[in-house]
């Protein structure tokens, strides 16, 4: 073999070794790359699962958002500038609103109804209540209640921080407030007949107040008697009881000491009877004669004691 193909085959030998090395990085390469492919294979995987799931939960949430727009309608969200009070009687206000069609209102349909929420500071909200569209302007409509409001109801309408608009609110709202409306009118229906009952119990009192005062002026006495009242009507009945009392007093103690007078001269009675009793039996007794006492003719006395 001549020095050429010599070198050619020491140049083949190289080339061979080199070859190897580069087929070993090419097999190593090709295994880090299939790793890769695993791991992206198997990471698209998961993220297609996690996309489906995602995917499930944007579903759920647009058919909800739907629901929730068929249930409720469009929102407009209010700032207090936006609200003014046209009539507190009727329920009338302005709300500062675009987006109506105007051509409808111009139209013998009837204006659509929207729903008020006044909003709170602390994120609480409350029902104001449901009002028909009686006017659109541009960016700006008039709305009345749909019902007459309930006197001061207008006062209590709280919207510390604006107002939110529906356009319309759930069936089952609507069934919960029509109740809530009559227990409101029964409710206030008694009202009206407790204070009719009041007015009428203040009357009374009234009256018993007026009877009390004469009762209490016909005891006590009045000062400003009526023409023709006497001096019993002036002093009172507790005064001319009293007096009447300490006249029945006097009388009382004159009647007493007249009863002792009159046992007193009762007493002296008895003991005089008694005495001359006694002394009509110390007189001599009269003889007898024929069997008769002797002396005058009868009916006739010489007894002293019964000349005296």
């Amino acid at each position: 073999m001549h020095t050429l193909g010599k070198v050619l085959l020491g140049f083949v030998a190289v080339l061979a070794v080199v070859a190897l090395v580069l087929t070993s990085m090419l097999y190593d390469a090709q295994g880090a790359w299939q790793k890769r492919v695993e791991v992206r294979l198997a990471t698209r995987a998961d993220s297609g699962e996690q996309f489906r799931q995602k995917k499930l939960v944007v579903d759920d949430l647009e058919a909800e958002a739907n629901r929730q727009m068929m249930s409720w309608g469009r929102a407009w969200e209010l700032s207090p500038q936006q609200i003014q009070l046209l009539d507190p009687n009727e329920g009338i206000v302005g709300l500062g609103i675009g987006g109506l069609d105007r051509q409808e209102a111009s139209q013998d349909k009837p204006l659509p109804t929207i729903h008020l929420f006044g909003k709170n500071d602390d994120g609480t909200s409350n029902y104001i209540g449901a009002f028909r569209i009686t006017a659109v302007e541009q960016d700006q409509v008039s709305a009345q209640m749909i019902r007459r409001p309930y006197p001061g109801e207008t006062d209590q309408w709280q919207a510390d921080a604006g107002v939110r608009v529906w356009e319309a609110v759930p069936s089952n709202w609507r069934a919960l407030n029509a109740e809530l409306q009559a227990q409101t009118a029964i409710a206030m229906q008694d009202v009206q007949d407790q204070q009719a009952r009041l007015a009428t119990q203040k009357l009374l009192v009234a009256k018993s107040q007026e009877q009390l005062a004469r009762r209490t002026a016909q005891l006590n006495g009045d000062a400003d008697p009526v023409d023709g009242g006497g001096q019993d009507t002036i002093d009172g009945l507790v005064v001319a009881l009293r007096n009447e009392e300490s006249a029945r007093n006097q009388q009382s103690a004159v009647l007493d000491q007249l009863r002792h007078e009159y046992d007193a001269k009762y007493n002296r009675l008895t003991e005089l009877l008694e005495e001359n009793r006694k002394l009509s039996g110390q007189l001599p007794q009269p003889s007898l004669q024929n069997g008769s006492p002797a002396g005058p003719a009868l009916g006739g006395t010489q007894n002293p004691a019964a000349r005296r």
